[in-house]
């Protein structure tokens, strides 16, 4: 299974990628053309841009060796700049693998191959990622049907708070909700997800993830098909705000939440399909998250599982 790793890897002290920093360059999009990687740029030593202190990057793989094996093959790796026995590396969700074509939705690959990657947020993924966000646009909280179980995780709670929430709406026919239910739980992404209650070994680079799957629905919450919430290992949100005490403009989240809610509309053997995700982050006054193009990789995610799921 693969998942979207938020990579920060050291340059070594005293080393200089400048003489080989054009061939680090020039190979990004054969890799981007891969699938391996979606983003990659240069992290500084200060404001002014004039020393640099490692790399960026975004990397889909099944493993964090797998993320390794491929830092490995770069050419600031060969050349001894970046060091790669202190990677910081953490997933930040499951990885959706592209069709070139679905329906009502194309990818363009010609014009994938001609982006510089560097400085493109979530490049790979553009083209379809522009045109789904036509197709289903964030829907505002105050808008969420009232019974979705996310709700009650909105508001603050002991220096935690959700910084964002995410919801797309698709609106589908079936004969009856359990017939809807048998569609998405025949879904290939969503079967990995129905096992209740499941704790990750702690060899997993999450710390836990709790999965209610559909024998929820018919409770309190009758029309959340799948709920889902994942916590990341502490060590990794530690690392990240001491490195935003520092001045990194990001910081990682505690963990996050998703909801599949099923709603039936006026209309006989028509409902409204949500998909739900929420992040929530330490309360420590400074306003830093994730970077906005990892938040539209969520996004992404979210609107690709409702497309798939319901088509």
């Amino acid at each position: 299974m693969a998942f979207e790793w938020e990579v920060v890897v050291y340059d070594k002290p005293g080393t200089d990628r400048t003489p080989v920093r054009a061939d680090h360059v020039k190979n990004i999009p054969a890799a981007v053309n891969a699938g391996i990687l979606t983003s990659a740029g240069a992290i500084y030593t200060d404001e002014t841009k004039s020393k640099f202190a490692g790399s960026a990057l975004h990397v889909i793989a099944d493993t964090k060796q797998e993320v390794i094996d491929f830092l490995k093959t770069d050419v600031y790796a060969k050349a001894g700049i970046w060091d790669l026995d202190n990677v910081i590396a953490f997933p930040l969700g499951l990885a959706v693998r592209l069709p070139k074509k679905m329906d009502g939705v194309t990818l363009d690959m010609g014009l994938l191959r001609k982006l510089t990657v560097v400085g493109v947020p979530i490049a790979g993924y553009l083209i379809v990622d522009q045109q789904l966000s036509q197709i289903y646009p964030n829907i505002p909280v105050e808008k969420l049907p009232l019974n979705t179980s996310i709700k009650k995780y909105l508001k603050p709670n002991e220096n935690k708070y959700i910084a964002y929430c995410d919801t797309f709406k698709k609106t589908v026919e079936a004969d009856s909700i359990d017939k809807l239910n048998e569609q998405f739980l025949s879904y290939r992404a969503l079967q990995s997800l129905v096992k209740e209650n499941a704790d990750v070994d702690d060899n997993s680079t999450w710390q836990s993830q709790t999965i209610t799957q559909s024998t929820g629905w018919r409770g309190k919450y009758r029309d959340t098909l799948l709920w889902w919430q994942w916590n990341n290992k502490k060590n990794v949100v530690s690392n990240f705000e001491k490195l935003a005490s520092w001045g990194y403009p990001w910081r990682m989240m505690n963990g996050g939440y998703h909801e599949l809610y099923i709603e039936p509309t006026d209309k006989d053997k028509t409902f409204d399909v949500y998909f739900t995700c929420a992040h929530e982050y330490n309360d420590l006054k400074d306003g830093k998250v994730i970077p906005e193009w990892v938040q539209n990789l969520h996004r992404f995610y979210g609107r690709m599982i409702l497309h798939l799921a319901t088509k």
